[in-house]
């Protein structure tokens, strides 16, 4: 009886412990966040027809695409560098200020991808080369959001986090589903600015009295070189899990060339993509721990072990039983019209799986412990195996080809980057 009364002992403050770091309200404000966005794209498969959901899905995938470099990796750079510096705010503040100028700065080369996009890009269908410029200023909003993030993560401010993070999905389908309904495909584009000054509106009040874009310290040149070094790897690395979706929607328009077969692959991806939201959340809590913790090598393998066991049995369960549901989820939720997904969505689960159980995790870690050379040439070798997969599958299978060139570069990618977890770091540190 004495064991398991410290064993209750011992779980009761652990759950106590991450609840007052802000673990469970991040896990539960995600939660409630993606399957808003989840009910919401539900919701946009009923308001728009399938072709015009077409359109509207491959407009958002383009701009996915030449926006895939994002702020060049300078907000995640500066979640690292500021969990660092935790304990001195001027030098926390400091890279915050730098990841934040250059951030804006790097913004720029997206803006003007997308601002001159009718005169270079393959465009599959004419209305989507109407609608994608006139998104061209949103990067500049969307950097701005993730730096307002990234004060609260790097500040261990979860709670606040949490509520950010709620309020940013539920904005997102209050404003875009009405306008989507009154104004059809052109009013879904233009919703994203509503929603993008809403959201730097919250983020601003959330950060009030801790935001700042200057310091009284400065970064030296070799910092900054390292900071720049740590965000470009970052960035590349993190293209992997973007571009999987974006090239495959893509690819699928230039090849297929129907907008039906793009909505019904686009609905297909849905639940597994929202999924992941699983172990992201998890690591949006981690990764400043790991950061933390970096050079305590006993607690990252403790930790990394006892994340990748759990993931196994949750991420398993969940696998199996969507694939059991799969065309009455599809048909229920979506509509009837797109029960010709259902084996795209089988196929890509098993990707979900893969990737939640392993790859997420792993990479995370590695990043967290400076190894960009290993990311980095994990990133390489999926991307460059991922476009050639595409095209020979889709060109052999259509949409389908797509899901399995998917699925099987996030098998690859996930045994990569465990391997050397398990078999190099956790043997050699």
């Amino acid at each position: 009886m004495g064991k398991i009364t410290n064993l209750k002992h011992k779980i009761a403050s652990e759950i106590n412990t991450y609840r007052k770091s802000g673990l469970f309200s991040i896990v539960i404000s995600t939660t409630i966040a993606k399957v808003v966005a989840f009910c919401g794209g539900a919701f946009i498969a009923w308001i728009l027809p399938k072709e015009d959901n077409g359109i509207f899905s491959t407009v958002i995938n383009n701009m996915g695409l030449l926006f895939l470099l994002s702020d060049f990796g300078t907000s995640a750079a500066a979640v690292q560098y500021g969990s660092e510096n935790h304990d001195d705010p001027l030098r926390r503040d400091a890279f915050y200020a730098f990841g934040f100028k250059a951030g804006m700065l790097f913004t720029t080369l997206p803006v003007i991808l997308i601002a001159l996009s009718p005169f270079y890009f393959p465009f599959a269908f004419e209305e989507v080369r109407e609608l994608l410029p006139v998104l061209f200023l949103y990067p500049f909003l969307n950097t701005a959001i993730n730096f307002m993030q990234v004060n609260l993560k790097m500040r261990f401010e979860n709670h606040k986090y949490a509520i950010y993070n709620f309020c940013a999905s539920t904005i997102h389908y209050l404003v875009m589903l009405p306008a989507a309904k009154i104004w059809g495909v052109k009013g879904a584009v233009y919703s994203y600015y509503v929603i993008g000054i809403l959201n730097v509106s919250i983020g601003y009040f959330l950060n009030r009295k801790t935001l700042t874009v200057h310091s009284a310290v400065k970064v030296s040149r070799r910092e900054k070189q390292g900071f720049l070094k740590l965000s470009v790897a970052t960035q590349l690395n993190g293209m992997i899990d973007q571009s999987l979706m974006l090239l495959d929607v893509f690819l699928i328009g230039q090849i297929v060339a129907e907008k039906a077969v793009v909505a019904s692959y686009k609905v297909a991806s849905t639940i597994p993509t929202a999924l992941l939201f699983i172990p992201s959340a998890v690591m949006v809590y981690a990764v400043p721990q790991f950061a933390k913790n970096a050079r305590d090598k006993a607690w990252v393998k403790q930790t990394y072990k006892k994340i990748i066991k759990t993931s196994l049995i949750i991420y398993g369960v969940i696998t199996v039983g969507c694939i059991a549901l799969s065309s009455f989820i599809l048909t229920t939720v979506f509509g009837p019209e797109y029960a010709d997904g259902t084996a795209y969505f089988n196929v890509l689960m098993l990707g979900f799986f893969f990737s939640a159980t392993l790859r997420i995790t792993s990479n995370n870690v590695i990043y967290t412990q400076r190894r960009i050379k290993v990311n980095l040439m994990i990133t390489i070798t999926a991307g460059v195996l991922n476009l050639i997969l595409d095209i020979l599958f889709i060109n052999w299978w259509g949409a389908l080809g797509a899901a399995i060139a998917t699925t099987t570069v996030m098998f690859i990618s996930s045994i990569l980057s465990f391997s050397y977890m398990h078999f190099v770091f956790m043997k050699r540190e």
